[in-house]
Order: structure tokens, then C-alpha cells, then sequence
């Protein structure tokens, strides 16, 4: 899903996992790197405004926002996957 305002865009994944992780540093780093590719993206289409990134487990209802470290993060270490 995504929500454009005139102060911020905000990118939600949801997921379907029967267990939800209980700590951010649970959520598996595919889903990690696959929001940080779309904050990347928007960052680019929406320069002037911040894009938030979060995941929500549908069951249960557990909501993060993930921290811009953790998704800069998980792009550096896709990009170093695929330096030469």
C-alpha cells in the first residue's frame, strides 16, 4: 500500500506470516530489502518529502516502521551481493 501526503509518502508491505516477529530484528532481511528497493524508488520520484517504510503482519495486526539505518542497510549489503 501506499499513502502520499502533502509532508510525507508512506510504503507498507503487508505479510501474511502465521507468526509475526515479535522485534524488528526479527523481520526476515528479504522483506527488509524489499521495502528498502521501494523507499529507494519513491525517494526518488518524492525528493521533497520523507518516505516511511513499514511492514505489516496481518496476523495479529503487528505494525513497524522501519528506521532508515536498518533499511540503508539492507541496500548496502544488496549492492555489495552483486559488486563484481
Amino acid at each position: 500500500r501506499l499513502a502520499i501526503t502533502d509532508h510525507a509518502v508512506l510504503v507498507c508491505d503487508y505479510k501474511t506470516s502465521l507468526t509475526p516477529p515479535a522485534e524488528l530484528a526479527d523481520i526476515p532481511a528479504s522483506s527488509l530489502t524489499q521495502l528498502a528497493l521501494y523507499q529507494a524508488l519513491l525517494r526518488t520520484l518524492y525528493p521533497d518529502r520523507p518516505v516511511k517504510a513499514l511492514v505489516l503482519y496481518t496476523s495479529g495486526a503487528t505494525l513497524f516502521e522501519l528506521p532508515d539505518a536498518i533499511t540503508e542497510a539492507a541496500l548496502q549489503t544488496l549492492g555489495r551481493h552483486y559488486e563484481g
